[in-house]
């Protein structure tokens, strides 16, 4: 299945890295808060050095992160992906507004807090009859690091989403935010459903591998 699948792409070795090929940008960003400690927007960090294949750290124990160094090896990893593979219409909620249709599966949570400002996107679709607060709703879901909340314009309608370059941005002490529709490729060779923005887990404390659930907080993960 992994051999079928074209362009850029992110294969998950057992118990091991993932192997990110086709030349996919990997960069950093941050999150940007505040006076209240809220989350509003990214700040985009230099690239890292440009190449055809990265093998990224996945059990968050390697000295050259985000870079595998074979410490997976050492510890005895257990990467075993327990994420749910049924269709993510399966799990969606639908919050209907004027102008906008949300959806939320919480599966893919990763605790980034852009969906709070403001009282929550979900209290603010009570309200998107105003213009201002529906862009800001739709703004909020767009900065969200990961396809738990999606919009469209109508019911059924296709998730309004920025065409963006396939990048992985690598967050302080967090995640991979993987950006642009990359799939990503269990390794018996089943592709999870494809979204342009999720996030991975690194610190390898997920119970929903390979998607990040906000572990790294729980488990103090740091980077070098």
């Amino acid at each position: 299945m992994s051999d079928q699948v074209a362009g850029p792409k992110i294969n998950i070795i057992k118990d091991g890295p993932y192997m990110v090929s086709g030349g996919v940008r990997l960069t950093r960003a941050a999150r940007v808060y505040d006076d209240d400690l809220e989350p509003i927007e990214w700040e985009w960090g230099e690239d890292l050095e440009p190449r055809d294949v990265h093998c990224l750290c996945r059990c968050g124990a390697s000295s050259t992160k985000p870079y595998c160094d074979g410490h997976h090896v050492q510890m005895g990893f257990d990467g075993t992906l327990s994420a749910d593979r049924a269709p993510g219409a399966t799990r969606r909620e639908v919050f209907t507004g004027e102008g906008i249709v949300m959806t939320d599966d919480r599966s893919l949570c990763a605790g980034y807090g852009f969906c709070h400002p403001h009282g929550g996107v979900w209290e603010q679709m009570k309200d998107t009859a105003d213009p201002e607060v529906r862009a800001r709703v739709e703004r909020q879901i767009l900065d969200c690091p990961t396809a738990r909340l999606e919009f469209s314009r109508q019911a059924g309608g296709e998730p309004v989403e920025e065409e963006r370059e396939p990048t992985i941005a690598i967050t302080p002490n967090g995640g991979l935010w993987v950006i642009g529709g990359i799939p990503v490729i269990a390794p018996d060779g089943f592709v999870y459903e494809i979204h342009n923005r999720v996030v991975l887990c690194r610190c390898g404390g997920s119970p929903n591998k390979p998607f990040c659930d906000g572990s790294h907080k729980k488990v103090g993960f740091k980077e070098p």
